[in-house]
């Protein structure tokens, strides 16, 4: 921790553009560039629209919190041959194939164990700080080096959960039937974890090296798995929808996955657009007895 502080103190930043306005985050998001796609379009036979219902829905960016912040062990072979990195992560293999490229050994010179710590079901630091702990052994070659972020690390430096908006529309029928629905989602990456390029990387420290890496940003993940859309299809069966995602690839935080990716936000969207929209009505004061448990 005193080295840590030391450091911190004689370090010298080139710092970024500076982050967008708290107040404006979704105004932000809006204008920067997407690419798009249509999740899902169906067309059928409805009746005319008579009136038309609009509601949008905002996420901010989310953090993990992890209550164990991120850590590994590394210990370099003493003739620098070799690596062996336990981690806490969630996917050996594809840290493995990074580490291999970013400390630049032969596949069968990299070796990763999996050793309990704070949980990575969603992408937060454990693989980072697999870099950084083998990154300071390679320094010490034959001796184990234990690297564990801290807590404001942890919280400045993890992948967040992307930011969101979801705006939705639906055309009722003079019945008051929904014959037309669409769902427009805007989002980053839901899934920037080490994965299996030619090149580049998704961890954190290969991004600062003298010859850095540089990240790797995936593809959305098509429907019905999705990414930023996931769950964005409804589960209603109407004539007509149109579900858009717009994949807004540049983010101004670092982002990849929380669980269930996209799935929560949008499923938010619907069923709040749906209740408030459409309200139910109340229960009964008394449940038919064929209804008890």
């Amino acid at each position: 921790m005193k080295a840590r502080l030391a450091l911190r103190d004689a370090a010298r930043w080139e710092v970024p553009a500076a982050l967008p306005d708290p107040a404006r985050l979704h105004e932000d998001l809006r204008a920067r560039k997407t690419d798009d796609t249509v999740a899902s379009a169906k067309t059928g036979d409805a009746p005319p629209v008579a009136r038309r219902l609009n509601a949008s829905f905002t996420k901010r960016y989310i953090a993990h919190a992890s209550i164990g912040p991120s850590a590994a062990v590394a210990q370099y072979a003493a003739d620098g041959s070799g690596v062996h990195v336990w981690s806490h992560t969630q996917g050996v293999f594809p840290l493995k194939r990074d580490l291999v490229r970013v400390l630049r050994l032969p596949a069968e010179a990299v070796v990763v164990s999996h050793a309990q710590n704070a949980g990575c079901y969603g992408h937060n630091g454990a693989d980072d700080a697999a870099l950084d702990a083998a990154l300071l052994a390679r320094a010490v070659p034959g001796r184990p080096v234990k690297l564990q972020w801290m807590r404001d690390d942890e919280f400045q430096w993890e992948p967040y959960n992307p930011a969101m908006e979801m705006a939705l529309s639906a055309g009722l029928s003079a019945e008051g039937r929904i014959v037309e629905w669409t769902h427009e989602v805007w989002s980053n990456h839901h899934n920037n974890r080490p994965l299996n390029p030619k090149e580049g990387s998704n961890l954190l420290a290969s991004w600062h090296l003298a010859e850095p890496h540089p990240p790797v940003y995936p593809r959305a993940l098509p429907q019905p798995a999705g990414s930023g859309d996931r769950n964005a299809v409804p589960l209603y069966d109407f004539p007509n929808q149109k579900v858009v995602f717009h994949l807004i690839p540049e983010a101004p935080l670092r982002t990849s996955a929380l669980r269930t990716l996209g799935a929560y936000g949008n499923v938010f969207a619907v069923e709040s657009f749906m209740d408030e929209r459409w309200p139910r009505r109340p229960a009964p004061t008394r449940w038919p007895s064929a209804w008890r448990i």
